[in-house]
């Protein structure tokens, strides 16, 4: 069974809370809906490798539902 969707506003809110993402850090997020994937771009390389060494494999998206999903984390 696939998880809940969740709408831009969660993600946004996911990327800061969780993943521990500023405005300053990113240029630009694309999410790809039909695939169920989410793209972030960093302004450079090494704000990537700061915000990305802490994180190793999956991170939790806690859904309103209840529900947990797991988040693969990886550097495309």
């Amino acid at each position: 069974m696939r998880s809940p969707r969740i709408n831009a506003f969660q993600i946004h809110e996911w990327l800061y809370e969780t993943v521990r993402l500023t405005e300053d850090d990113v240029r630009v997020v694309q999410i790809d809906d039909p695939l169920r994937k989410l793209y972030v771009k960093f302004v450079n390389s090494e704000c990537m490798m700061r915000v990305l060494q802490p994180i190793q494999g999956d991170l939790d998206f806690h859904h309103e539902t209840g529900e947990i999903s797991k988040v693969t984390v990886d550097i495309a």
